[in-house]
């Protein structure tokens, strides 16, 4: 008789068990690769200008530039000169000063542009140079008759010294005392002839050896052949 066996039937799953803990972490991965750089943005609107700023404070005033013609009364001072425009360096001649204390300015001259020392003197009208006058008139002088003895001299042209600057009236005339100057003329003249007036402002040369104190004018540098001109004379002699 065979023997049977019977397998026992299975039982039943059990319930699940609790979960386990967690495990350790793993160790960090590697750094990645930089990613390329993206392209540029666009720029943005300008920004609106800010308010302006508040002025600064004004500076101290600089040194004046006015002339104080009263500050100094004393004391000999000397003109500084330069040899022309640009960076120069300055320079002064003792013999040319300025005394403040009694107003003289003092200079040593060895040329002269113009020809003649003149002085002047109060006429009783407008005198043109070159015109004869004489000690007289209502003022001074005046325009010289004919022949007069009282000749005062030519009015100057252009002086190359002038005394008695501060002459003070109404018709100042500069009349030449020494030096050569024009002089207006009439009739003939011979170089180196005496000149005497002629009258109304003009000379002449003289018809006599020996004129009389107070006549001449001058001698002729030129000699003249009209009615009226003007010719160089030297006066003073």
């Amino acid at each position: 008789m065979a023997l049977i066996i019977t397998p026992p039937n299975p039982g039943l799953q059990g319930l699940p068990g609790p979960q386990g803990a967690t495990g350790a972490t793993g160790s960090t991965g590697s750094t990645g690769a930089q990613g390329t750089t993206g392209a540029q943005g666009t720029t943005g609107a300008q920004g609106t200008t800010g308010a302006q700023g508040t002025t600064g404070s004004t500076g101290a005033a600089g040194p004046s530039n006015v002339i104080n013609s009263s500050a100094v009364t004393t004391g000999t001072f000397y003109p500084v000169l330069t040899a022309g425009a640009g960076n120069q360096t300055p320079s002064y001649r003792s013999t040319l000063s300025y005394n403040a204390a009694t107003n003289v300015l003092s200079v040593t001259a060895t040329a002269a542009t113009y020809g003649d020392l003149a002085e002047n003197y109060v006429a009783d009208s407008v005198y043109e140079p070159g015109t004869v006058l004489m000690i007289g008139g209502s003022k001074e002088v005046t325009l010289a008759i004919d022949n007069s003895n009282r000749i005062a001299g030519v009015v100057s042209t252009n002086p190359s010294h002038l005394m008695n600057a501060d002459c003070e009236g109404d018709h100042v005339v500069a009349i030449a005392l020494q030096g050569r100057i024009p002089v207006k003329v009439v009739g003939l003249i011979t170089k180196g002839d005496f000149l005497i007036s002629a009258g109304n402002g003009y000379a002449k040369s003289i018809s006599v050896l020996e004129p009389k104190y107070g006549q001449v004018i001058g001698i002729a540098l030129q000699s003249f052949n009209g009615i009226q001109g003007v010719i160089e004379v030297m006066v003073g002699k």
